[in-house]
């Protein structure tokens, strides 16, 4: 429900100042727990590195046994990326959630990836908030969704604050986040303080940050750490969206993040005075009892997403590399490799009708979600690897152009990036020692713009043939890239697209048809290893 973003506060700036001075010390929360999760990305089950969530049940039962009050929190991207998650378009996480009984939950950037029509239904199906305080429609005059929620637990009045990572505009399609604005810099800082002396004058005793921002470098500005070191008020910050680790103190601020994939649950307890944060790893979530309806509602989704997704591809006698970090967002892998490949078979077959033929191709590592084993692959694995519905295009831009996208997008190397360019018929190198000297930011991204071509990165050759800067060039690429997401923004401005054709391909039924049509079923043993197609050095 949309609801007007002006909030005035109602008492004076001396009570208020008084009522953020208050220590949090002061106060007694020593028997409230918290349990918190972030980046799950549907990945719910219990395995051999991860927790799952269907121990949920037995640890909050087991504080509640001795007198604990247990709040249940998430910070963001629950609802995309593994097939429990994609196959429903995220309404079976919800679902999930809402039997587990979670308090409430954060809007992440992968929340919008199947649009905002999506995320509005899903949020009208939660038996709980989802919650953004600084995601704004119609030039800043109607908040997307509800900014905050009040919680009550025993004695104590909890004010939770949602947050979203302003990156969501280069995370996610233009098209999902038409119309839609995200807070960043000082307009988040006042907004948020706002709201906290809201909460204040409501009678809200703990402050709780629930927020998918993360501490990324390249977001600085809008990064949980930015946000803390210029507000008052907030006692625990549930993070989000980097995919780390986090226990911290910013001032007086307790800052937790439990990773990604549900690899972890996140315990917040008050010790002494103080909020601690822990993480309940593995080993420990394995003393706990699965729960059984849990565990019965997830087999069930497994049957339903297997029934339809269980045909066997292709097989591998070795496993295609879809790691994250190190892996796809650092350097070249035999799973980019194969990815790209394809997509220059598929747009060759569709461009040969038209007299045209496609010179490279490229995809964000980011886009490369999971590994294949070793052994059959199946549509479920192929999904798995490539989530996103992705349509591919060709697009002809000149060699400058090329380089541009190329600087940008491995211009925080050796750190990782998403937009890593994995690649095909191209052979290229990255300088990290050179320093990426920006131009700007680009318009309406968080990316800068580089000032000077060619200073990190070297094209040695295109097609077999060497490289020049003045030549066009035939790219493929997905949609989500032609858009400008992930670094590649220079796509964004029309002026530098020459010729744009529609594939009318997707890039995971794109890889399916290669691996079935091109090579027979079985992954070829080029791709045992990458090709040295990018020099990192």
């Amino acid at each position: 429900m949309k609801i007007k973003a002006l909030f005035k506060a109602t008492c004076s700036a001396a009570t208020v100042l008084a009522l953020l001075s208050s220590p949090v010390w002061a106060r007694d929360f020593s028997k409230l727990v918290i349990l918190h999760t972030n980046d799950t990305h549907g990945y719910v089950e219990a395995e051999a590195q991860s927790c799952g969530l269907s121990v949920l049940p037995a640890i909050k039962k087991k504080y509640e046994d001795k007198g604990y009050q247990v709040l249940l929190l998430d910070a963001g991207d629950a609802t995309q990326d593994n097939q429990l998650a994609n196959f429903s378009k995220g309404e079976f996480i919800i679902k999930l959630f809402n039997e587990l009984g979670y308090d409430a939950m954060t809007i992440g950037n992968h929340e919008f990836d199947f649009g905002k029509k999506v995320l509005q239904h899903n949020i009208a199906t939660a038996k709980f908030p989802i919650i953004s305080s600084n995601i704004f429609e119609n030039s800043k005059l109607l908040l997307f969704a509800k900014p905050y929620t009040i919680i009550e637990k025993g004695s104590h009045k909890i004010g939770i604050i949602g947050f979203t990572t302003a990156e969501t505009i280069t995370t996610t399609l233009a098209k999902n986040i038409e119309d839609l604005t995200f807070l960043r810099q000082d307009q988040l800082v006042e907004n948020t303080q706002k709201l906290i002396n809201q909460l204040k004058t409501e009678g809200c005793d703990l402050i709780i940050g629930l927020g998918h921002l993360g501490n990324d470098i390249k977001n600085e500005g809008f990064r949980s750490t930015d946000l803390l070191e210029n507000v008052q008020g907030i006692d625990i910050f549930i993070d989000g969206h980097d995919h780390d680790t986090n226990n911290q103190e910013i001032g007086r601020t307790l800052l937790v993040e439990t990773g990604d994939h549900s690899k972890n649950i996140g315990l917040i307890h008050y010790e002494k005075g103080h909020f601690v944060g822990d993480l309940l790893e593995v080993n420990q979530c394995q003393t706990y009892a699965k729960d059984e309806k849990i565990e019965t509602l997830i087999k069930a989704e497994k049957d339903k997403i297997e029934s339809v997704l269980n045909k066997v591809i292709a097989t591998t006698a070795f496993e295609i590399d879809g790691t994250r970090e190190p892996g796809n967002r650092t350097y070249e892998t035999n799973a980019g490799d194969l990815i790209t490949d394809a997509m220059l078979w598929m747009a060759n077959e569709k461009l040969q009708k038209q007299g045209l033929k496609a010179d490279l191709a490229l995809v964000n590592g980011g886009s490369i979600r999971a590994s294949l084993k070793k052994g059959k692959i199946t549509n479920s694995h192929i999904k798995a690897m490539l989530p996103y519905e992705n349509d591919l295009y060709m697009v002809t831009v000149s060699g400058k152009t090329l380089l541009e996208i190329l600087e940008c997008s491995t211009s925080i190397l050796p750190r990782p990036i998403a937009g890593f360019p994995q690649a095909s018929n191209i052979n290229y190198s990255v300088n990290t020692k050179a320093p990426y000297e920006s131009a700007g930011n680009y318009k309406n991204s968080n990316y800068k713009k580089p000032k000077n071509l060619g200073a990190r990165v070297s094209i040695g050759s295109i097609n077999g043939k060497p490289f020049n800067l003045k030549h066009n060039y035939n790219l493929v690429v997905t949609k989500f890239i032609l858009t400008g997401g992930d670094s590649y923004d220079a796509l964004k401005d029309h002026k530098n697209i020459i010729k744009q054709v529609d594939l009318k391909a997707e890039i995971s039924e794109t890889l399916i048809e290669y691996l079935q049509n091109k090579h027979h079923g079985l992954v070829p043993l080029q791709y045992e290893h990458s090709q040295n197609r990018i020099k990192i050095y």
